[in-house]
């Protein structure tokens, strides 16, 4: 047998949603790749822009060694589903995720299959990034347990990561309205393995403002972090429903101080959002005060359970 067919299939999927602007770049990482055999999949999400037609007149000229399809979901679906829909129709073994407004070395798919061949027991591999803009690499910051994960004290960057394909089989679909499939897919990797592998090489070359990662924060009133903020804490109410049932479905009957945890988030961010407009009164009181809504808002919308907590019981002291 010969060292290629040795060698499993790779996936490399590229998803994009409204990123004409930096789509091609993203491409061209993607037919760059080294690795062999590879499968390249260009999905869009229903943009509004040319996305499509840009990934379809690259596909049509391309003449390398790599197998290269398109695809466009209907009706737009969202990141996780998104993910889940390219997932069903990949052939590889490994499964690589890349951003519409990011760009893949070469070596990416490369190192990253050879990172899953040396670690039997790695179901998710994940790689420093450079920043385009300023040319500083972010080193990876991956947990390496359950714990540090739902305590979100580790976390990964889904546009750096790449997984084995039972992470998608050997559980049910996401469910609707999940955002971040890379928190999803990172519990599933550490409840199926022992941890998850980091490659402190940046692999890829991030653009902090365009699509679905563009940063807004500087130019954002105060309307806007109230709005961006109930819209992250709603998503975080469907991950932490998403993490209970992956939770559920392994039997992880040791993680129950943990799954007890993610209840009592779950109950106090329902709270918060069906009585938002209480919160908003107390955060404008706040305001008047330390001159902190907008600041105060953003950070209860960003994975910081313990400031929800605090505020709750600082609500529930004022009411005494």
């Amino acid at each position: 047998m010969s060292e290629l067919n040795d060698k499993p299939l790779v996936t490399f999927a590229l998803f994009a949603y409204n990123q004409e602007k930096y789509i091609r770049e993203a491409i061209e990482g993607a037919f760059a790749q080294d690795y062999s055999p590879l499968e390249i999949i260009l999905s869009d999400d229903c943009s509004s822009d040319r996305t499509f037609e840009i990934m379809q007149d690259m596909a049509s000229i391309y003449n390398g060694p790599h197998v290269v399809r398109t695809r466009r979901s209907v009706h737009n679906l969202g990141i996780g589903r998104h993910v889940f829909e390219v997932q069903n129709m990949a052939k590889g073994k490994i499964f690589v995720l890349a951003a519409g407004d990011d760009i893949s070395i070469s070596s990416r798919a490369q190192i990253m299959q050879l990172a899953f061949h040396n670690n039997a027991d790695c179901y998710a591999v994940v790689s420093s990034v450079r920043h385009i803009e300023t040319n500083e690499v972010h080193h990876c910051n991956a947990p390496q347990d359950i714990k540090s994960l739902l305590t979100r004290k580790k976390y990964i960057v889904g546009a750096t990561a790449a997984y084995k394909t039972n992470i998608f089989t050997d559980f049910r679909p996401f469910i609707a309205g999940v955002h971040h499939e890379d928190d999803a897919l990172a519990l599933r990797a550490l409840i199926l393995g022992s941890g998850i592998f980091e490659i402190s090489e940046p692999l890829v070359l991030y653009r902090s403002v365009g699509g679905v990662s563009e940063n807004t924060r500087n130019s954002a009133s105060d309307s806007f972090y109230i709005l961006r903020s109930m819209r992250d804490i709603n998503n975080r109410l469907i991950m932490l429903k998403q993490w209970q049932l992956d939770l559920i479905d392994s039997d992880m009957s040791d993680m129950t101080v943990y799954f007890k945890s993610l209840h009592t988030e779950l109950v106090l961010l329902k709270c918060l959002v069906k009585r938002r407009r209480i919160g908003i009164k107390f955060i404008n009181a706040c305001r008047k005060r330390i001159g902190i809504k907008a600041t105060v808002f953003h950070v209860l919308g960003h994975r910081m359970p313990i400031v929800l907590n605090f505020y709750l019981s600082i609500r529930r002291y004022w009411k005494k």
